[in-house]
């Protein structure tokens, strides 16, 4: 692995702004990328669109930035990625080359742009350690059930809005928030008649006017069932949906990077099924759960418990009240 970095480490820079030392990459393509170093000691990598119009939508993109990455524009065409945290530099070296490699073949400034501000959202899985980069079993069935939710919603209320109404990869209390609606999305195998809350918060109404929970049933299943599919399919499936507009199609990516789906990592190697239409519960006061108004959540945390949905069928409601709903 490269360390584009080596001939800048012990290099002093001039306090003063953004300004850096850099080395100029030869990757053998035609782009300017620079390897940096800022006043501070933070590493980083710069991707330079000379002749990129100021006008074009990608400067206008929403982009990352964490407590140990930032991604942003600077110089007007330059793409700047910083390192904010020394610790993760052997994480970031990794990270980096991924990016640079992929960007120095690009056919364009613009698509040298596009790909590493795509790849950038990345970053959630390479701080993870790398036998966890994969999404297991039961955290696939759980964003499938998300990921199905979130195409309901897009017939329902279009492309943006329902992007914009997805939280769930944010780690937000409710997976899906609409106004004064909020959505808790469960995945159970069939058969099974108890689902898992998590936290205090997951049923709790808080400041909403309304909260459904929809449990969807997915199973496990084989590449021989016609009506099977993988995490791979219902995702490059959705972000067909997004194809016509980057900036969606660049959000709709951040998001399942957060909730921990790599395209690198791919899933086509187990199938799943889901057997049966959503179950839906409307959540009332009467409602079974651990909420903040029942337990002293200043001295208890980490909640979870399981409900035996057998024994809330009177809060059941149908497909036409939740719609009515939203």
């Amino acid at each position: 692995m490269d360390n584009y970095w080596q001939g800048l480490w012990d290099q002093e820079v001039p306090k003063g702004g953004l300004k850096v030392a850099s080395i100029s990459l030869a990757l053998n393509c035609p782009w300017i990328i620079k390897a940096t170093k800022d006043h501070s000691g933070r590493f980083g990598f710069q991707l330079v669109a000379e002749s990129l119009d100021l006008a074009d939508d990608i400067f206008t993109k929403q982009l990352l930035k964490t407590s140990q990455l930032s991604v942003l524009f600077i110089d007007k065409k330059t793409l700047y990625i910083r390192l904010e945290d020394i610790d993760y530099f052997e994480i970031f070296n990794e990270y980096s080359e991924s990016i640079i490699i992929k960007a120095s073949q690009a056919s364009s400034e613009k698509e040298m742009l596009e790909i590493a501000i795509s790849q950038s959202v990345k970053w959630f899985n390479f701080l993870k350690p790398t036998n966890e980069r994969k999404l297991k079993p039961f955290q696939q069935q759980g964003l499938i059930a998300e990921l199905l939710f979130l195409k309901k919603l897009i017939h329902k209320i279009g492309l943006s809005n329902a992007l914009n109404s997805w939280y769930g990869p944010d780690k937000f209390d409710k997976d899906f928030i609409m106004g004064n609606l909020g959505i808790e999305v469960k995945a159970k195998h069939s058969g099974k008649i108890k689902i898992t809350i998590s936290s205090v918060t997951q049923l709790d109404l808080q400041s909403l006017e309304n909260l459904i929970l929809v449990v969807f049933t997915i199973n496990s299943s084989s590449s021989n069932d016609q009506n099977s599919f993988t995490l791979d399919k219902i995702v490059d499936d959705l972000g067909e949906l997004f194809d016509k507009d980057a900036n969606l199609k660049y959000l709709f990516e951040k998001k399942i990077a957060e909730a921990g789906y790599d395209y690198d990592i791919g899933y086509s190697d187990r199938f799943w099924t889901n057997l049966e239409n959503s179950q839906l519960f409307k959540i009332e006061k009467s409602f079974p759960s651990i909420t903040s108004k029942n337990v002293d959540v200043k001295s208890i945390s980490n909640i979870s418990y399981d409900i035996d949905l057998n024994t809330v069928k009177e809060f059941k409601i149908d497909e036409e009240t939740l719609n009515n709903l939203i």
